[in-house]
Order: C-alpha cells, then structure tokens, then sequence
C-alpha cells in the first residue's frame, strides 16, 4: 500500500493492473465527434447508393451492398414519399393551411401602429 490509509482491496488491484501488460496506444485517440461524422457519411453514401470514393480509406470505403438490404431501403423510401403531402390534378400543390386566414392573422399579430 502507498499509505495507511489506502484500502486493501484497492492496493491489489493496483498491483494486479501493474502485472498485466497493456496494449501499445499508437497514433491519436479517435474522437467522438469524429466517429459520428464518419458513421453518418456512411449511411448517407449508402442511402444515396453512392460507392466510396477511390481516394477514401479502405476503412471507409462502403461495401456492396445485399440484395435484401436494398429491397428494405428502397421500401423504407417509398414510405417516406407516401407520407408526403400528394399533388392535385391541376399540377397545383395542394396547401396545409388557409392562406387567406392566415395572411389575416399575420395583419393582426405583425399590424404596426402610427
């Protein structure tokens, strides 16, 4: 123990860590932040159906990819655009909200007096 006052059970475990070799840490710590933005680019390209650029680390370089993974990714897609608000016949787009009501709220809420 390094004093009296350090407990038992950790003075052995700081001896028992001593004993065990450790891994050498070469090269910098791999930031958080930095493993984030890699995983989203991947799932971006992926998305995209874009394969890695030939200048890209062979770590990031994205594999092809399975048959049924894209049969779940292009469903996944075609969810996404059914949800989408649809266009009516006229080739218009078909509004959420009222304009008319609304630009009269809008004279009401921003009206300036003089």
């Amino acid at each position: 123990r390094l004093s009296v006052f350090e407990p038992v059970a950790l003075a052995i475990r700081r001896q028992q860590e001593a004993t065990v070799k450790k891994p050498a840490r070469y090269g910098a710590p791999v930031s958080k932040v930095q493993q984030t933005v890699r995983k989203a680019r991947m799932r971006l390209e992926r998305s995209m159906g874009l394969e890695a650029l030939p200048d890209t680390k062979a770590r990031d370089k994205t594999v092809k990819s399975h048959a049924a993974a894209k049969a779940g990714r292009r469903a996944k897609q075609v969810r996404r655009q059914t949800k989408m608000p649809k266009v009516a016949a006229g080739g218009k787009e078909v509004s959420l909200v009222d304009t008319s009501a609304f630009d009269k709220w809008m004279a009401t809420q921003f009206n300036t007096r003089q």
